[in-house]
């Protein structure tokens, strides 16, 4: 690992000096794009930056938007690099959409969502015969039977809400009391796992890093914590660096040392981490 021309970020801004949507990090081979909103939270959403050249993040930013405005049934679906799936269904009409921009393809109509299959991009075999994913079919019937709970004023006994991606794969941690736990996209359970009042402060990138290096053939050196976070202090051939919550260096190599304290090398912007320039 070669540390001095990959130390630190420096965020792309558009003109107005709100964040871009997509922030590339690393190197060519392994360095990788993530969706960010315009305030600088980092979104669902990345790709390799090698295989980023179409990622827009436009559907990652719509859902954001829509749910930070109060919207709990978003159902568009968005691409793992946060563009738009071609089949949409979202207030009751499905479409074919532009991956790129989410709008209606040309020469195809918008119908009701009771019609979503005959839509000229419906695939049997890939869609199946409903729309939601098994994540997002739990989480409604979930939240049904938490209105009917709250409705009898039994609030203190809704459960643990199931949260899904914004593809309908499963969120990144699961509430199984007194633990939360690292789970997979595919709902598999890892045994990453800190105390379920804890769960604020857990992340789970290098769980899920760990397991998207090896699939795309790539060594994996970084130490995760117990709680699936990528540890602060990384070690290699005996000498110490910092990363931040994404697993990039923030710092040069140091001597190994009992006292090294990363959060001199980082900063707090929203929810991630920035060098200090």
């Amino acid at each position: 690992m070669h540390l001095d021309n990959m130390i630190g970020w420096k965020p792309s801004c558009e003109i107005d000096g709100s964040y871009s949507a997509k922030q590339c990090r690393g190197d060519n081979r392994t360095g990788r794009c993530f969706c960010y909103s315009e305030t600088g939270e980092k979104i669902f959403g990345w790709d390799w930056w090698k295989d980023s050249d179409k990622m827009s993040c436009a559907c990652s930013r719509q859902r954001f938007y829509a749910e930070m405005n109060g919207r709990i049934d978003v159902t568009l679906h968005c691409l793992d690099n946060g563009n738009y799936e071609r089949l949409q269904c979202d207030s009751g009409i499905c479409w074919c959409a532009d991956e790129i921009t989410g709008y209606i393809e040309i020469e195809t109509v918008a119908v009701p969502d009771s019609l979503w299959t005959f839509l000229p991009c419906y695939n049997s075999s890939e869609h199946g015969d409903q729309y939601l994913r098994k994540c997002e079919s739990a989480a409604q019937a979930q939240r049904q039977v938490q209105m009917k709970l709250i409705n009898r004023g039994a609030i203190n006994a809704v459960p643990n809400q199931i949260r899904c991606n914004y593809d309908g794969t499963y969120a990144e941690i699961i509430i199984e009391n007194p633990f939360a736990f690292c789970q997979m996209p595919d709902g598999t359970k890892l045994s990453y796992a800190t105390p379920s009042r804890l769960a604020a402060d857990m992340n789970c990138n290098c769980a899920r890093d760990d397991r998207a290096f090896k699939k795309a053939g790539i060594s994996f050196n970084l130490r995760c914590k117990d709680n699936g976070n990528y540890e602060p202090t990384q070690e290699q051939n005996g000498r110490i660096f910092c990363v931040d919550r994404d697993g990039f260096a923030v710092s040069s190599f140091m001597a190994p040392s009992a006292d090294i304290d990363c959060n001199q090398f980082i900063y707090y912007a929203q929810e991630d981490l920035f060098m200090d320039y």
